[in-house]
């Protein structure tokens, strides 16, 4: 045993994996570089924020990411297949040790015509052992590693995904719920509209078609105001089984956005391929490729294994023959592919292409992990002036009904006019609400892109 265990220690050492820089530039075109500075003009070179959750002061956030990170059952899957990959280690590794077995049996045998019975029976202890000279257990063993290691990056980058969904769901259910309040302002609004034409129509100053214009618009936003509760039942239940909660509505959320937190530290380009957990995860896969091409490889190689066997057997007929009950028997196999009509070569290419996919799609991930980051860091100055300008159209627009009234007060203009401008002064309210909504969740999205810590 301490032989073999020489042997076993003295075979050829597997090959490294290609390094983070040689894997990116095989990745990506020639033409294509990483710049040093996100090119994004609001983009902050500091350490990215870790703990980010923490960042709005929402205390009912907080708490809901930790109840999601401990309950939803997209995660616990996701874990479980974690766990299945950290196992799998075992199996695969298995075979660098040797392998022992218990082999016992018995068995009485009746001789009819002389009316005897023979007891047969025994022990014996098996061991086999397949000496990994080459490394192809070692190789298929670090491949498995890799496979376990990009299983838990995926996991890491899933339980971001979640606290990311959960707050951008958050902040949804505050923008439905200010659409329901904006909607029962539009019904006040034009229920005292309504109020003014019916004076006006006593007075014999309009025709009975601007009341019924008056009444449809104070039905349009009832009708309004029952669809935008209908989208906020939806949401509050999306949101529970996302927490992993029966979907009953119970939640209530808060009818106002909480204030965005400050900028956000973005680092630097190259950091984030060291610290996104989905790009380390695709890197992990180019990792556990090369080493599955090796595994190819190495299985055209002869493979050498030890046998050995020790046990007692108690036979009447080993009595007869003068043998002794006790044995042990050793040995040595030597398998060497010769035809397998061109398998092994196939494997060996298959093996290849499977690793420039894993390559291609490695670039793929840096490259879109790039691009979120970039949009975010864009969009924070697109959704910040759009919010501005947004807010100064909403003081013109209020500005302009309350003109307008006065004029179709006097008789001025028609009420159709006015129904016009008090439609597009509302339709701007709404406007605002999402834009501020807008700016609150692509700061989510940034955080998500940056890989950032909840």
């Amino acid at each position: 045993m301490a032989a073999c265990l020489l042997v076993q220690l003295g075979g050829c050492a597997i090959e490294d994996p290609p390094g983070q820089r040689a894997v990116l530039d095989q990745a990506l075109p020639p033409t294509t570089t990483i710049p040093r500075n996100w090119s994004a003009k609001s983009a902050n070179p500091a350490a990215v924020d870790q703990g980010w959750v923490s960042t709005f002061n929402d205390p009912t956030l907080t708490s809901l990411v930790k109840e999601a990170n401990a309950n939803n059952l997209n995660l616990q899957a996701t874990a479980a297949r974690v766990d299945a990959a950290r196992e799998a280690l075992v199996i695969v590794g298995a075979p660098l040790f040797p392998a022992v077995s218990l082999d016992v049996s018995g068995k009485d045998t009746h001789d009819i015509g002389a009316n005897e019975t023979f007891k047969h029976h025994g022990g014996k202890l098996n061991v086999s052992w397949e000496l990994d000279i080459w490394g192809r257990v070692r190789s298929g063993q670090a491949a498995s590693t890799a496979g376990y290691e990009a299983a838990s990056e995926d996991e890491a980058f899933a339980r971001l995904s979640v606290a990311a969904l959960v707050a951008r769901s958050w902040y949804v259910n505050s923008e439905w719920l200010q659409r329901i309040e904006l909607a029962k302002q539009e019904i006040l609004i034009y229920s005292s509209l309504l109020k003014i034409v019916r004076e006006k129509r006593k007075a014999g100053q309009v025709d009975l078609i601007d009341v019924y214009q008056a009444e449809a618009s104070v039905k349009a936003a009832q009708v309004g105001l029952v669809g935008a509760q209908e989208k906020s039942s939806t949401a509050i239940r999306s949101l529970e089984i996302l927490l992993g909660r029966y979907p009953s509505q119970e939640l209530k959320p808060k009818a106002r956005y909480a204030k965005a937190p400050p900028e956000v530290p973005a680092g630097l380009p190259a950091s984030l391929l060291s610290r996104r957990p989905d790009v380390l995860a695709s890197e992990r896969l180019v990792v556990a490729a090369f080493y599955n091409v090796q595994v190819a490889k190495l299985s055209m190689l002869p493979a050498i294994s030890l046998t050995g066997r020790a046990g007692r057997l108690v036979d009447p007929g080993l009595s007869l023959l003068g043998l002794s009950p006790d044995f042990y028997q050793l040995g040595a196999n030597l398998l060497q592919p010769i035809f397998e009509g061109g398998a092994l070569q196939a494997q060996v290419k298959v093996a290849s292409a499977e690793q420039r996919a894993a390559v291609a799609s490695y670039g793929q991930a840096v490259l879109l992990a790039f691009k979120e980051v970039e949009t975010a860091l864009a969009n924070e100055d697109f959704f910040r002036r759009r919010l501005r300008y947004l807010d100064a159209e909403l003081k013109d627009r209020i500005e302009t009904v309350r003109i307008a009234t006065e004029k179709y007060r006097a008789g001025n203009i028609d009420l159709q006019s006015l129904l016009q401008f008090q439609e597009k002064r509302l339709a701007v309210q709404e406007e605002v609400i999402t834009a501020q909504g807008a700016i609150l969740t692509n700061r989510i999205d940034l955080y998500l892109a940056l890989g950032g810590s909840f």
